[in-house]
């Protein structure tokens, strides 16, 4: 303890002396070097060249390397310890500057090793401080975060306020780059806490800004906004125009996930005019981007492509790989949208070559990914399967959860394409298995922050209890030997002693008021928890909150005599024997499960329970977080069943109508039969074909599982089947061929289509190949972009002049197509005659 306040001292001393010596006019390296010589004692040559270590630092690393290495030397030779820490310190603080971090990690390490945490624990924890800084920028994110845990510790009890939250703030961020979230929140929050009784305004509007980044990755959008806003607010009070533009993005990129798109745009156009004012090229083309993206999602392509093109430009002016990347990957999408694969590919290519040429691997696999979905729409399996695998095993590689998500739901359809059932079920697995552990890990985190919190206290207890004897062992201090260089000196000697007196007894105070804090925090969150939390041991009870004794109708005494097994229904007893059968065998059983327990009053109670093992006492204990669904399960059987009665209802109301239009479809033939007048029978015959046509799709539908949507395969191939009633006899003579896409058609568009393909298709018949003529008609349905539907009808018969044409559309079959297609369909109908006539239907297909 003396030699910690002595070293102290010896230093405040040199830096007293440094700022007289400058305010007398000289430099504080010429006063330093004056002192070098002058002084007889070697410790304090030690100090003095490691202050002038310090003093070169930010002007000349090479110089400062120099001092310090000069101080390591003279400390190893006199057996100084602590000035060859602080040397080492000293040296990788300039091989820091110099950007020579796997040097500067040694001499940390090296410094760190060589000073005793009793003390100089300042020391130490700035030592690991800046071990964690140097590891993060290797990316070894794990072992910065244990340097940086190591810091927090020292400096906790040391009232070090503004080290302790810009470390935690460090950690914070660098659980946030591991996707480890909510660990970053608990940082975060403790950085925020301290830097709002700080000064510093910026610093508290980053960290307020760091907490909405960590709500908006986890999709807690309005909770994002919350710390947005509030960033912004400040950001504009200390008039920080960089700040102020990536908060307008940041809240414009959040109403743009809330699908909020007209708030989205407003904030992006209002970041775009602050980065244009001040001529800030990289908030411009962000923003730029930003707007593109919003316009992709509203679905208008033209507008979005215009403003990635302008943002791609503007990063290449930068030359900004990343935005780069991220502009063709954007632009390649875009190209999708509108059915350009080839276009859309060359992006996406070059996309892929620019991200690998820089070690980008996030954007390899999104270009990967976005390449496979372009292979997915023009049906080529095998090159969609081929670049989705590439971008899934990336995204494995750097955790990228949500994006391997997606990736397995495509890549279950494209095994489905390709019949391979097994492997379609297996990746469809994988996409519901992730789903719900990543919906599933706030419960499992919230059981790690509780054991985190009972470790820290059971070890903030231990470390008080050794601090409170290592100061009844202390000594009574000796008296200080610094040499006083002038009388003014030794006065400020005397405060310094006095203030480091009065500092280890408020640093007693807070350890014992952290402590009792902590116990109270860690109180309330059990305590207050909406979910029952229990603690077992050998099947008894060996803690339970509130919550538990609620949920099972009994007092917590009454609980307390209970035995483990005694709160499980049957079902729930079977089902815990199975799974401690399997923990028996060596099988890892899930930490998530449901089971049924039973209330007092004997009612069984649905649970979903959350379990880990811990050490408690030196003995494994089971922790429990166990949450009532029972409201929930009910819910679902009743909504079950409400769904079989309204299927089958439906299904008898389509089987009446299918019947309804047979019975006319009866009365006309009948009707037909009685009329000895050709015209009159052709329009009956006519009106037949064409209620028949609508029969076909609750034909279709009684076939299928889906009663609210037909597969337009199907129904064109029965409608060609029953079309070609007319070909019979010479079906050599006309081919009918059907080729459609993968499309659910619902029934208010499927009927409509039906009387249409009916027209055209008999017209196709009769009037393209007269004089016994051969040819072909040739149905195609596809997909354009997500939802527009485009069908051709092509035959290669006589076909027609213009006039023809229009005076065909006269016709009642043509107008009817017409008629359809524009009013019900909301489409459009072209004719073509070029060797043949060639019908084109578009239209939007609307969701089920």
């Amino acid at each position: 303890m003396q030699s910690r306040i002595l070293v102290t001292s010896l230093r405040i001393s040199l830096i007293f002396l440094v700022l007289l010596s400058s305010a007398m006019g000289s430099t504080p390296v010429d006063s330093l070097r004056k002192m070098y010589r002058e002084s007889g004692s070697k410790i304090k040559r030690v100090d003095i060249l490691n202050e002038m270590s310090a003093q070169y630092l930010e002007v000349t690393p090479d110089s400062a390397l120099f001092y310090a290495r000069k101080a390591q030397v003279f400390s190893q030779k006199w057996s100084y310890q602590y000035g060859e820490a602080m040397a080492l310190m000293q040296a990788g603080l300039a091989q820091k500057a110099r950007g020579k971090y796997e040097a500067a990690i040694e001499l940390y390490r090296g410094a760190i090793s060589l000073l005793d945490h009793k003390l100089y624990p300042h020391q130490k924890a700035e030592g690991y401080a800046e071990l964690g800084r140097c590891l993060a920028q290797l990316s070894d994110l794990d072992e910065a975060i244990a340097a940086s845990r190591q810091a927090f510790d020292l400096y906790q009890p040391l009232d070090s306020d503004t080290e302790i939250s810009q470390v935690a703030n460090e950690i914070g961020f660098r659980f946030w780059r591991l996707g480890e979230y909510d660990s970053a929140l608990v940082y975060y929050h403790r950085s925020l806490e301290i830097r709002e009784h700080l000064p510093n305004r910026r610093n508290i509007a980053k960290t307020v800004n760091n907490i909405g980044v960590i709500y908006y990755q986890l999709g807690k959008y309005n909770r994002a906004l919350e710390y947005y806003f509030r960033s912004l607010k400040i950001q504009q009070e200390i008039d920080n125009t960089y700040g102020i533009s990536l908060m307008l993005s940041n809240i414009g990129k959040a109403y743009q996930d809330l699908e909020r798109h007209q708030d989205a745009l407003y904030y992006f156009r209002e970041a775009l005019a602050l980065g244009k004012s001040v001529d800030d090229h990289s908030a411009i083309a962000y923003s730029l981007n930003n707007i593109g993206t919003t316009y992709d999602q509203i679905g208008q392509y033209d507008s979005s492509l215009a403003y990635f093109q302008r943002s791609l430009s503007k990063y290449t002016e930068n030359e900004d790989v990343d935005g780069i990347v991220l502009n063709l990957n954007s632009i390649g999408n875009n190209y999708t949208f509108l059915g350009e694969y080839d276009i859309a590919l060359r992006y996406l290519w070059e996309a892929h070559s620019t991200a690998d040429s820089v070690g980008h691997v996030f954007g390899v696999a999104t270009a990967l990914k976005n390449m496979g979905a372009v292979y997915q729409q023009r049906n080529d399996t095998k090159q969609a399967l081929k670049h989705y695998q590439g971008s899934m095993a990336l995204c494995k590689e750097l955790g990228k959860l949500e994006m391997l998500k997606n990736i397995y739901l495509e890549l279950s359809k494209v095994y489905e394409d390709l019949g391979e059932y097994p492997e379609s079920l297996r990746y469809y697995k994988l996409f519901v298995k992730l789903k719900d552990d990543l919906f599933g890990e706030q419960v499992e985190n919230n059981i790690d922050k509780l054991k985190i919190i009972y470790e820290a206290e059971k070890k903030e207890q231990e470390n008080e209890t050794l601090r409170h004897r290592e100061q009844q062992q202390d000594k009574i201090i000796a008296r200080n030997k610094a040499i006083i260089i002038i009388g003014s000196i030794a006065l400020f000697l005397i405060v310094v002693f006095a203030f480091f007196l009065n500092y280890l007894n408020l640093s007693r105070k807070k350890a014992i008021k952290l402590l009792t804090t902590s116990e109270e925090k860690y109180r309330l969150l059990v305590e207050k928890s909406n979910d029952a939390i229990v603690i077992s041991q050998q099947e008894h009870f060996i803690y339970f909150n509130q919550q538990f004794a609620q949920m099972l109708g009994y007092s917590i005494s009454e609980l307390k005599q209970k035995h483990y097994q005694d709160i499980y229904a049957e079902e729930g007893l079977r089902i815990i024997k199975a799974r401690n059968a399997l923990r028996d065998e060596g099988v890892e059983v899930p930490d998530r499960y449901e089971t049924v327990f039973k209330k007092k009053d004997s009612s069984p109670v649905d649970i979903e329970a959350s379990v880990a093992i811990i050490d408690y006492q030196g003995k494994k204990a089971t922790f429990a977080v166990l949450r009532d669904i029972t409201e929930r399960k009910f819910s679902e059987g009743k909504l079950h069943a409400s769904l079989q009665e309204k299927t089958v209802l439906l299904q008898e109301i389509q089987h009446r109508t299918k019947n309804n239009m047979n019975v006319i479809i009866a009365l006309l033939n009948m009707q037909s039969r009685e009329s000895n007048i050709p015209e009159l029978q052709k329009a009956f015959q006519v009106t037949q074909e064409r209620i028949a046509a609508m029969s076909l799709v609750y034909d279709q539908l009684q076939q299928n599982d889906n009663m609210a949507a037909i597969d337009l395969n199907h129904y064109l191939q029965s409608l060609i089947q029953k079309l070609s009633v007319y070909i019979a006899a010479d079906s050599d003579r006309i081919k009918l061929v059907c080729k459609s896409d993968q499309i659910n058609l619902p029934l208010t568009q499927a009927v409509p289509i039906g009387i249409i393909m009916n027209e055209i298709i008999t017209n196709a018949i009769k009037y393209a190949f007269p004089d016994e003529t051969s040819g072909s008609i040739i149905i195609t349905a596809r997909l354009k972009g997500e939802s527009r539907v485009v069908i051709n009808v092509s035959d290669d018969g006589i076909g027609m002049s213009g006039e023809m044409i229009e005076k065909g559309m006269d016709s009642l079959g043509l107008r009817l197509v017409d008629l359809l297609v524009h009013d019900q369909l909301g489409g459009k109908h072209e004719i073509i005659s070029v060797d043949g006539i060639h019908h084109t239907i578009e239209f939007e297909l609307i969701e089920n």
